[in-house]
């Protein structure tokens, strides 16, 4: 899976889902990160494409960052 990223640096995303979900320390996923709240806002600070998709760098409104893979996210409204 390629093509271009749905998200661009600076955008504003938040989760996609509607439970909390954990963000990843490495673009990987192998190393857990912060808990994220549902409807939490995020920043997207860099992306990378990974033989999974695209994932993203995130940054929340406290400080917290991590990676979170593309699908997991949507553009804030």
């Amino acid at each position: 899976k390629s093509g271009s990223p749905l998200f661009g640096e600076g955008q504003h995303v938040t989760i996609a889902s509607l439970g909390a979900l954990t963000l990843s320390q490495d673009a990987m996923g192998k190393v857990p990160g912060p808990a994220i709240k549902p409807g939490a806002a995020l920043v997207v600070l860099d992306g990378d494409l990974q033989p999974t998709g695209w994932v993203y760098n995130v940054q929340t409104e406290t400080g917290s960052k991590g990676w979170i893979p593309e699908k997991l996210i949507k553009a804030m409204p």
